[in-house]
């Protein structure tokens, strides 16, 4: 509702919905784009392309104006950080005591994930075997809950890593 106001309350405020355009729904879609990523784009477009199809079925309107637009997937790979930036990062909040040290070194030690790395418990560490079990995850919407494959992951504990965790 909130993103759907932000985007169509300043020219569709007041106005009924039988009146709205699909071009006017594309100079929506146009804006979104100019300020926000693809993704978000495609979610607003999607509810507005719900919110019309609520009118056709409730008959107010006889078909949906929202346009079929096709959203290219763009490239997902991220950059991640250098060897030499990661022990630099390391370094410097070794080096002013940083709480978030151990935090950070176990994320670049392991791989984890966010919510992983805050559903992780000392349960799932085995400092003798040096090995850590990856079983479950968290986030702000569902809680605890497995980790995003379903399948629980085992991963080495560095060298590095292993002063840290004791």
């Amino acid at each position: 509702e909130t993103c759907l106001k932000k985007y169509t309350f300043p020219n569709w405020q007041n106005r009924l919905c039988d009146s709205i355009t699909r071009s006017e729904i594309m100079d929506v879609a146009s804006v979104i784009q100019k300020e926000r990523a693809q993704a978000h784009t495609h979610y607003i477009i999607k509810c507005i392309r719900s919110v019309f199809n609520f009118a056709v079925d409730k008959g107010f309107i006889p078909n949906n104006p929202t346009p079929q637009l096709k959203f290219k997937p763009k490239d997902k790979i991220k950059n991640s950080l250098t060897e030499k930036q990661a022990s630099l990062l390391l370094k410097i909040a070794r080096d002013v005591e940083s709480p978030w040290y151990p935090l950070w070194a176990t994320a670049l030690y392991t791989g984890m994930r966010n919510g992983e790395l805050f559903a992780l418990q000392w349960d799932c560490v085995d400092l003798e075997q040096g090995k850590i079990t990856i079983k479950r995850s968290w986030n702000r919407r569902d809680g605890f809950k497995d980790t995003k494959s379903g399948d629980d992951r085992i991963v080495d504990i560095s060298p590095a890593l292993e002063p840290v965790l004791k």
